[in-house]
């Protein structure tokens, strides 16, 4: 709570905070992110907090997903879980009215497919239904673009500077750069990012690999 009590220091209004969880970390990820306070056993320790703190109102719940929002089993029990957290959390807190649960419904890739009025609906009836049962008001519901477009915009340029034959289906075109330096997410958490030419358009297709 350093960033809290930092901040304590230095306002001298009331002011609205928000609070980002982290939820369990998917299995087998590549990359460990402590990015926020873990779920277990928080509720009574964030409401004392704001309690002390009389300046202060606890508006929103982020919970951080590191898969991000997906139609997999793992993300639809941590979204559970993080509701839940929210349930205990407003009936602390009656001023939490906000909750944040993370991004990556956005495309990610050229053949990407998502089906959006699915995940839509679930997610939101998935929320009423765990707020009806605890007998409070549903939030505001914010999402994110997520990890794949984290800037308004952005482009990595490469070169081919020559190309090998792997094998008589593959070629592999040698860049002069790194993906391992300048795409650090290829290799931490086995992210795929467009790849566009920006020339030689009208030449017949070829299926390669681009290689550090």
């Amino acid at each position: 709570m350093g960033e809290l009590n930092r901040l304590d220091e230095a306002s001298i209004v009331q002011c609205d905070i928000g609070i980002r969880i982290a939820a369990e970390e998917a299995p087998k990820f590549e990359l460990h992110q402590p990015t926020g306070h873990r779920l277990q056993g928080h509720h009574p320790f964030l409401h004392a907090q704001c309690e002390q703190r009389r300046k202060f109102k606890l508006k929103l719940l982020h919970f951080f997903i590191n898969t991000g929002i997906s139609d997999t089993a793992y993300y639809w029990n941590e979204l559970g879980k993080c509701v839940n957290v929210y349930c205990d959390l407003k009936k602390l807190c009656p001023t939490l009215d906000t909750l944040d649960i993370g991004g990556h419904a956005v495309k990610s890739s050229l053949n990407f497919s998502f089906d959006a009025d699915y995940m839509i609906g679930e997610i939101v009836g998935r929320i009423k239904d765990i707020c009806d049962e605890n007998k409070v008001q549903e939030p505001n519901i914010y999402s994110e673009f997520g990890s794949f477009t984290v800037s308004d915009c952005g482009a990595t340029f490469f070169s081919i500077i020559d190309q090998k034959k792997q094998n008589e289906k593959e070629r592999w075109n040698m860049i002069d750069g790194s993906f391992m330096t300048t795409l650090p997410d290829t290799w931490a958490i086995n992210k795929r990012f467009i790849m566009l030419p920006i020339n030689n358009w009208e030449d017949e297709y070829e299926r390669s690999s681009s290689v550090v």
